[in-house]
């Protein structure tokens, strides 16, 4: 296995700059930006591509999203933390918690679950592609929840950030 290879997909003109210069400027050569056809499923056919290499035992695999701000110790979890499958909690809406935003999977994690990502893929579009994944497939299907690896991180969504009333979520309701 050589590592871990993070995962930044992203649409024309909706890469963060902050998000490209953390991961570039913490990761380097760790990193590939991946640019996204407009197809509504490219974001899972790639993600289930590198998910299926993972499986393989070729690389543990993070996913930063496109609006998600990591900081040096998110490196350091997705290299050293044991968990088999975390994530970084961040705001998506009236909540706090993990997503497929800001997360890793290990080797034999993906193992376990070859045809996940790309099962997920099959019934989502990318609006719904990390419920379907996460809450249905991981959660209900398999019980999976992920280790919290650490304080939240920062999404650059504005239609994302808590409001008043936030609530931090620990584990991932099966929907």
């Amino acid at each position: 296995m050589s590592g871990c290879r993070i995962v930044c997909c992203y649409i024309d003109g909706m890469l963060r700059p902050e998000t490209e210069d953390a991961l570039v400027g913490q990761a380097g050569p760790m990193v590939d930006l991946v640019r996204l056809s407009d197809s509504p499923h490219s974001y899972g056919q790639t993600l289930a591509a590198y998910w299926r290499r993972g499986a393989e035992g070729e690389y543990d695999l993070a996913i930063v999203e496109q609006d998600v701000v990591i900081r040096p110790d998110v490196i350091d979890a997705f290299l050293n933390c044991p968990c088999e499958y975390g994530a970084f909690p961040y705001s998506w809406g009236p909540e706090v918690g993990p997503a497929l935003g800001c997360t890793r999977f290990r080797v034999p994690f993906m193992q376990r679950y070859p045809d996940a990502m790309r099962l997920a893929n099959l019934r989502a579009t990318w609006r719904q592609l990390d419920v379907v994944f996460q809450r249905h497939i991981l959660v209900r299907e398999h019980g999976e929840q992920p280790h919290i690896c650490g304080p939240q991180v920062e999404h650059l969504n504005q239609a994302k950030q808590p409001r008043r009333d936030v609530r931090f979520v620990e584990t991932l309701p099966a929907w």
